[in-house]
C-alpha cells in the first residue's frame, strides 16, 4: 500500500503541476488515479502535507525559472538586444547578448550554433562600443568554432567573418580586412 500511496502523491503533484502550467502533458492514468475513492488515505496525506510539498515545489519553480530562462524568453531577450543595438545602446545590447550567450552555453553547450551566434553578436556590440581588441579575440575564437561546427558557407559563419573584417578595418588593417571580405565572396 505504501508504494501505491507514493504513486498517488506523485500523480497528485503531477496533476497540480499540469494544472498550473508547469508541465505540458500528463498521462491520463495519473490524473484518473488521483480521483479514485480507494486512494483516500494517500490524498489525505497530501492534504496534510500538501502545503509543505507545494511550498517546496513553488520554491523549486522560482529557483529554476529564475536560473534558466525559457526559450521564448531567450527569443525576447534576443529581440531586445537587437533593438538596443539599433538604438545605439551598445552597452545594454552587450549585456543582453552576454546573458543569452551564458545561458545558451550552459544549456546547449559552447559549440552550439545559437551559443556561437550570441557570442558573435556580443563581440560585435563590444567592438562598436570601442573594445576592439577584446572583440577581435572573441570573434577569431567564434569564427574558428563556426568553421568547424557549421562550415564556412553557413550564414552565421559568414556574418562572423564580416564582423571580423569590420574589426580589422577599425584596427587599421585594411589589407587583411579586404582579403577577408574577398574570401567571403568566393
Amino acid at each position: 500500500m505504501r508504494g501505491l500511496n507514493i504513486l498517488v502523491v506523485v500523480s497528485a503533484l503531477t496533476t497540480v503541476a499540469y494544472n498550473n502550467g508547469w508541465i505540458h502533458s500528463v498521462s491520463p492514468f495519473l490524473v484518473d488515479i488521483t480521483n479514485r475513492r480507494e486512494f483516500t488515505p494517500a490524498i489525505t496525506f497530501l492534504n496534510y502535507n500538501g502545503a509543505k510539498i507545494l511550498d517546496a515545489v513553488k520554491a523549486a519553480k522560482e529557483y529554476f525559472t529564475a536560473e534558466e530562462p525559457k526559450e521564448e524568453t531567450l527569443s525576447d531577450m534576443t529581440a531586445e538586444a537587437e533593438k538596443l543595438f539599433q538604438e545605439g545602446n551598445f552597452r545594454g545590447s552587450f549585456s543582453k547578448y552576454e546573458t543569452i550567450f551564458e545561458t545558451n552555453k550552459r544549456k546547449l553547450g559552447p559549440r552550439h550554433q545559437d551559443t556561437l551566434s550570441a557570442e558573435a553578436q556580443m563581440a560585435n556590440a563590444l567592438q562598436v562600443n570601442g573594445n576592439i581588441q577584446e572583440a577581435s579575440i572573441i570573434l577569431n575564437k567564434v569564427l574558428a568554432s563556426q568553421r568547424h561546427t557549421l562550415g564556412m558557407s553557413h550564414q552565421q559563419t559568414l556574418r562572423t567573418a564580416s564582423f571580423l573584417a569590420k574589426n580589422m578595418r577599425k584596427q587599421g588593417k585594411y589589407k587583411e580586412a579586404l582579403l577577408r571580405l574577398e574570401k567571403l565572396l568566393q
